[in-house]
């Protein structure tokens, strides 16, 4: 059995007492103190945590990251891949712009807009991103597949221009 000091008369009392046998105190293993300093440990070691985490790179660090960046600049796959999501967030409107009455995303809640990219220009780093995830609707309420390509550029966020036209990638 656990034996911890009484917090009000100090002797020894088992931690499971409702109260002390000496003084009568209820619940007199409930210690403040141990409490306090449980939380004080927790609170410095997640200051710790926090300011391991929040230390300034070194220029070594800084240098690999910069040649990793330009090294994925230069592959395409990488390139586009990294710019993906952002492309798909300023394409997306201007693509919809595009639908004469309403349009209809036809994508799952994970998969992306586009499934394809190109080079549009290697070298500015601008990707031609295609897809077919979209249909619009006509004048009669019928629904057509669209396909669409949007020409991106990643270091600026800017949507150069924005093609549409009727049918289904390949």
């Amino acid at each position: 059995m656990a034996m911890t000091k009484c917090k009000e008369c100090g002797k020894e009392v088992s931690q499971k007492a409702p109260t002390c046998p000496h003084c009568g105190v209820k619940d007199p293993g409930d210690n403040a103190k141990q409490t306090a300093m449980g939380c004080l440990v927790v609170i410095i070691l997640f200051g710790c945590f926090f300011a391991y985490c929040s230390r300034p790179d070194s220029p070594e660090d800084i240098a690999k990251k910069a040649a990793a960046a330009e090294q994925c600049r230069k592959e395409l796959k990488c390139w586009a891949e990294k710019n993906l999501p952002s492309a798909a967030a300023y394409c997306d409107d201007v693509i919809e712009k595009h639908a004469k009455y309403s349009h209809e995303w036809t994508n799952g809640t994970l998969e992306m807009i586009f499934s394809r990219y190109k080079w549009k220009n290697e070298e500015t780093g601008e990707v031609t991103y295609i897809g077919d995830k979209i249909k619009f609707q006509n004048g009669f309420g019928a629904w057509q597949n669209m396909m669409y390509s949007c020409d991106f550029e990643p270091k600026s966020s800017t949507v150069i221009s924005v093609q549409v036209s009727e049918g289904r990638l390949p």
